[in-house]
């Protein structure tokens, strides 16, 4: 939606709008979530909080036509929130991520990608995440963490620039994790 243009940097404009997923593009289902397209690269991150996503019910006791009128009504109740993609948007551009934060998403994209594949995704390099780790697994207390050099909104776009790539399920899935980093 033209409409919805939120400029987290001068001349970085992203577009919020709505995208659907289906069996078809390797989802479990149906569902409409909240979408943000990064015009300068046309990466994307998909937004799963509950109130910006709709799922069709697959409610055994509902006829067909039931459970797609219902999805259809809650598809066009779904609004995007400019002034809080702003908002969040915002927050990211100087935020830093820490070492655990780091250890963290790259073992939510391991779980989608080859370890190289993973690096390459954050822009890292195998000795730079293997001293993480150690770091990381020394800390006695589980919530210690040290800041990186890493900034959150570069790697939201390092890992929504790695989906474009792949095929439309880890795509998806990619643009899913991008899109926690934001919200």
């Amino acid at each position: 939606d033209e409409k919805m243009q939120i400029n987290p940097q001068p001349g970085d404009t992203i577009l919020g709008g709505i995208k659907l997923t289906n069996s078809e593009t390797g989802s479990t289902g149906l569902r409409a979530s909240l979408f943000t397209l990064r015009l300068v690269c046309s990466n994307g991150c998909v937004i799963l909080d509950e109130k910006y996503s709709t799922r069709w019910s697959y409610d055994r006791r509902m006829t067909y036509s039931r459970s797609i009128n219902n999805f259809c009504k809650k598809l066009n109740l779904l609004e995007i929130p400019k002034a809080e993609l702003d908002e969040k948007y915002a927050s990211v551009t100087g935020h830093y991520l820490s070492d655990r934060e780091i250890v963290n998403l790259w073992r939510r994209i391991r779980r989608i990608l080859t370890p190289v594949a993973a690096d390459g995704v954050l822009g890292i390099g195998n000795s730079f995440r293997q001293n993480l780790f150690e770091r990381v697994n020394l800390y006695e207390d589980p919530q210690m963490a040290q800041p990186t050099e890493l900034n959150k909104y570069e790697i939201h776009n390092r890992i929504t620039a790695g989906a474009k790539t792949l095929n439309p399920v880890k795509r998806t899935r990619l643009e899913e994790i991008g899109g926690r980093l934001i919200w």
